[in-house]
Order: C-alpha cells, then structure tokens, then sequence
C-alpha cells in the first residue's frame, strides 16, 4: 500500500510539474496574443488615420485602439465594419480618380489607361508621363494664344492673352479676330478683282493673288501698266507734235487758201480770155459757149486715146499696143487744135474692136499691165464668141469703166522695149 502511494504521490508530482510547465507555455501564449492585438488595434486605427486624411472623414474616432481590445469584444465587432466601409470609399474614391484623370488626358488628346491610373506599382509613373504631356500641352496652347495675339496685332486687333486663358470668356476674341481677319479677305477679294478689271481695260495680264507666287503676278502687271503708261506718254507727245504740226498745217492752209484765192482770180482771168480766144476762133455767141476745153487728166481726155494692137504673144496670152505714157490726143475748138497730153493709164480696161464693113465689131477686153513711152503691154481679158485679138484691132476706153474709178498715174517709166 505504501508503494502505491509512493507512486502515486510521484505520478501527481510529475503531473504538477507538468502542469506548471503548461502553464507557463500557455502564459507566455497569452502574453502574446494580447500584444498581438494590441498592435493590430493599433495598425487598424493608424490604417483609419491614415485613410482619414485630406478625406474629411472620422474613421479613426470609431476605430479607436481602446474600442478594439480583447476585453471590449463587443465594441470591436461594431467597429470593424468602419474600416471595411473606409476601405471600399476609399478605393470607389481611387477609381473614381483614375477615370477623370483618363477623362482629362483624353480631353487633352493625351492617351491614358485607368487601370495603369489606379494601380499602386503603375500610378507613379503614368501620373509623371501625364504631367509632362499636359504641360507640353498647356507650351502648346501658350504658344498659339502668342500666335494669335501676334497676328491679330498685325490686323489691329488687341487681344488679351488672358481672355484666351479664360475658357469662358476665349471666344469674344476669337470671333473679333476671325471678322477681321474675313473683313481683310473680302478686301483681298475686292481688290484683285478690280486689279483684274483694271488689267483686262489696258490689256495687261492678270494677277493671281490667290497663289504663293501673286508678287511676281503682281510685279508683273505693274510692269504692264508701266508699259501703257509709256505708251500714254509717248502718245500725248505725239498728239502734242501732231497738234503742233496742225497748228502749223493750219497756217500753211491759210496761206494755201490765200493762194487759192490768187488762182481763182487768175483762173476767172484766164476763162475771160479762153471766152475771148474762143470768139476769135469763131466759136463765139451760144455755141461756142457749150464748147469744153479738155486738160490732160480728165477723163475726157482718157475717151479720146484710140491705138492699136502692134503684136501678140500667144504664148504668154498678152499683145502689146502702140499708145504710152507720152501718148497726146487732139481736141479741135473751131479753128484751133488742141493738143493734150494723155498719158495711158496702168490697171484699166480697154475695149479691143475691129473695123468690118464701114462698122467697129466688138472683140474683146484687154487689161493695161505696164506702160512704157510709147507703147504699153495688156493682158486679154475676154474675147467674144468666135473673135480672137488680131493685130490691127482697135483699142480705146469704155464710157462706163472710166466712170468705175479715176484714172491712176501712169507707172514708173521703164526701159523702151525693143
């Protein structure tokens, strides 16, 4: 009996120490647990701050350390739920942020992905590569408001830069610009349509000012009105010299009038005199006053020519005929003869007859191609039905080819043929 309580005090003594050894382990567990959750009370309340911040939220007030303990159990499972409400307004709020900036950079004509804008590992360097865009952008948009302005300035138009700026107020000036610079285009329009009216009055070739090359178009037609305004010049000092030559014209016209005068007198003197020579000729009273003195140049003079044809070349179609440049005629006026100078006239038609039986039988036509001295050669123009130009044929005007012109001067006098 003694052994087994012997035993048993061992067995119970063994049991105590291992006991103590247990509880000792399970002690120092516990130790560790609570600290454990202290500091994940305390990481959950930091996490709380942290998401407080800049959002205008109280997260962290709820989530206090002392609220989240093991000893306020029932505190802490009503307050866990903040933090996953956080969290998710939180992230709503990241990915909210990530669309707006995608938004922008599209606005900005800038590619940008959402997923790259919310992630953590990418949201860095989007947001660098980003901002270097919009601020290529913003030196963009500078420069064509400089750009503008500048060239608005160039047409009198002031712009402020900042009403560009301003995206409400940016239109106003761009609208002033835009009437200007359309006012100037209708003036650009007007003004190379009269040069065009202008160019096509005198003549001058017409510039395109639509192109990039209307300063040669224009120095063109500017080098055309400076000809017609050489021309101009130079025909007002032509009119000026013929003026004056009129006026000198004038005064020879005067003279030649009071010359003319003279001759009148004198020719009223000479016809008194013809009137008293025709008397002494016999042909005074009514008669003799019907009389007409032939001068050489009338046509009278023309009608009275009569020759004949000397020779014909059958060959060539031409005859030759024996009255010329020093041809006379005579006109008997009662007892006197008057000899006249009938020189034959070149390009005129005569008649070509031939005597038959005590009558003049028509022949032909012959045209006066050149005149020499004494003679003169003639084409044949038409012969009568059965009749050919013969030598011997008369020949002597037509009444009615005289009266078509008036007799030309005989041509230049050439060598005597032969």
């Amino acid at each position: 009996m003694g052994l087994v309580n012997r035993i048993i005090n061992i067995a119970i003594l063994v049991l105590a120490l291992a006991s103590v050894f247990f509880s000792y382990l399970l002690f120092s567990k516990r130790e560790k647990l609570v600290d454990g959750w202290k500091q994940m009370a305390q990481a959950i309340n930091g996490a709380a701050r942290n998401l407080d911040a800049n959002s205008d939220t109280k997260s962290a007030a709820i989530l206090d350390p002392a609220k989240l303990g093991h000893k306020t159990y029932d505190d802490m499972v009503k307050a866990l739920p903040e933090l996953d409400k956080q969290s998710k307004a939180i992230a709503a709020q990241r990915d909210a942020l990530a669309e707006g900036m995608k938004d922008l950079a599209s606005s900005l004509e800038i590619p940008a992905d959402a997923k790259e804008l919310s992630s953590v590992k990418t949201f860095a360097a989007k947001k660098e590569e980003l901002t270097a865009k919009a601020a290529k952008v913003q030196q963009r948009d500078n420069g064509l408001i400089a750009e503008v302005v500048s060239s608005a300035k160039k047409i009198n138009v002031n712009i402020d830069p900042s009403e560009l700026k301003d995206v409400d107020t940016f239109k106003a000036p761009l609208n002033k610009f835009n009437t200007q610079v359309e006012n100037i285009k209708k003036r650009i329009d007007s003004y190379g349509s009269h040069i065009a009216k202008v160019s096509g009055v005198i003549g001058a070739s017409t510039p395109d000012l639509k192109s990039d090359s209307y300063q040669k178009s224009l120095d063109a037609a500017i080098n055309d009105f400076q000809n017609y305004k050489n021309t101009f010049e130079q025909t007002k000092r032509q009119l000026a010299d013929e003026r004056s030559k009129l006026k000198t014209a004038q005064g020879d016209i005067s003279a030649k009038d009071s010359e003319l005068s003279k001759l009148k007198s004198e020719i009223e003197d000479k016809e008194k005199k013809i009137e008293d020579l025709k008397k002494i000729a016999g042909l005074g009273g009514e008669a003799g006053s019907n009389v007409q003195i032939v001068r050489s140049g009338d046509i009278e003079a023309l009608k009275m020519i009569k020759g004949k044809v000397i020779d014909i070349d059958p060959k060539w179609g031409f005859v030759v005929v024996d009255v010329g440049s020093k041809n006379k005629v005579k006109q008997t006026v009662g007892k006197l003869v008057n000899e006249i100078e009938a020189p034959l006239p070149v390009d005129k038609d005569m008649v070509v007859a031939r005597a038959s039986n005590d009558k003049e039988e028509y022949v032909g036509k012959i045209k006066i191609v050149k005149v020499y001295d004494n003679c003169a050669i003639a084409n044949v123009l038409s012969s009568a039905k059965g009749s050919e130009v013969q030598v011997g044929d008369m020949v002597f005007f037509n009444d009615e080819d005289l009266k078509a012109e008036a007799p030309k001067a005989p041509a230049a006098k050439e060598e005597k043929a032969e």
